[in-house]
Order: C-alpha cells, then sequence, then structure tokens
C-alpha cells in the first residue's frame, strides 16, 4: 500500500489479507490526517476482505462518502465489493479492461492517472518479488 497525494493505493494477491495486514490497513487509514478527502484505488488479483474485515473498514468510513475504486477480473472479489456499495455509493468495481474509468471515479486525470498506474505496477511486482521469495 502506499499514498500518491491524495490517493492510497492498495494492491492485493489473490489470496484474502490476515488479519494482521488488514489491521494494518485500517491502521493507515485511521492515521491519515484526513480521511475524509482521501481517495481509494485498490488492485487486486482475487483476494478480498472477508465478512468481519469488511464491517471493520465500514466502521471507519461510515458516515464519509470516498470514492474507492476496485479493479480486479475476480468473481469473489467483485462480490465482495457488492457489499461494500450498499454502504458506499462511491464504491465501485471495475475490469483491468477499464483501469481508466476506475480513475476517471475516483476524479484523477493527468499527471495522477500516469503515477497512479505506475504505482500500481510496482506494487504488483513487489508483491510478485515477495511472493516469490517465499515460494523459493
Amino acid at each position: 500500500m502506499r499514498f500518491v497525494g491524495s490517493y492510497f493505493v492498495c494492491v492485493h494477491s489473490n489470496l484474502a489479507p490476515t488479519n494482521t495486514e488488514w489491521a494494518e490497513v485500517l491502521r493507515v487509514l485511521r492515521n491519515h490526517p484526513d480521511l475524509g478527502s482521501l481517495r481509494i484505488l485498490v488492485y487486486t488479483d482475487g483476494g478480498a476482505p472477508n465478512a468481519a474485515q469488511r464491517s471493520d473498514l465500514s466502521s471507519l468510513l461510515a458516515n464519509r462518502k470516498i470514492p474507492i475504486a476496485v479493479i480486479t477480473t475476480s468473481v469473489i472479489a467483485r462480490a465482495a465489493g457488492t457489499a461494500l456499495t450498499w454502504l458506499n455509493p462511491g464504491f465501485r468495481v471495475f475490469p483491468p479492461t477499464e483501469f481508466d474509468k476506475a480513475l476517471e471515479h475516483l476524479g484523477a486525470s493527468g499527471m495522477d492517472k500516469r503515477s497512479l498506474r505506475d504505482t500500481v505496477e510496482e506494487l504488483r511486482r513487489e508483491l510478485a518479488k515477495r511472493f516469490a521469495v517465499v515460494a523459493g
């Protein structure tokens, strides 16, 4: 995960986040000085928070209409995302082929779009390396 200006970018593998990993995401968000102005971009290869983790996120974001875009091909992650749209109408799920639409949903333009794409790719590479080391 990483902040890029007023954007929070989070990349997941095909595995669901552990409770420890999710607690770290929540801690980082909770400590943000202006959570209400944040826009969130998530790219996942299928990993999605479980029901309890989604509930914790919903509680943290309660009464805030934060734009959130999730990019995934995973049916499971898309279903988990649908549950969150009921609580936050600014939450949308996009396939990777609609990456630009996801960025537009967040209000990104120009250099922000480029920075966000580059950040997602960099985080995906870092995640792939971490899994390669664990598997090796």
